[in-house]
């Protein structure tokens, strides 16, 4: 099921970016320019970081896996 969902965010990803690209191209004013390379920029790295099974806009997960192993350690130590 996760490999679904991974696939799943890897294609909206990817058709994001295709769809900004060519309004990027015809951009004629500097604020259609810049939001069109910031959702470009997001689109490409979520797809990348779904791709390499990272979860960069997960900060859930990434406090979680970091401070799991710590709370693990302390309670084997009051465990022993």
């Amino acid at each position: 099921m996760f490999m679904l969902g991974s696939i799943s965010m890897i294609a909206v990803a990817l058709l994001i970016a295709v769809a900004t690209f060519p309004a990027l191209w015809k951009a004629k004013q500097r604020k259609e320019i810049v939001v069109a390379s910031i959702i470009l920029i997001v689109a490409v790295i979520s797809g990348v970081g779904y791709l390499n099974k990272l979860v960069i806009f997960n900060p859930i997960f990434i406090i979680r896996s970091t401070f799991e192993p710590i709370g693990r350690a302390i309670s084997d130590l009051f465990q022993a």
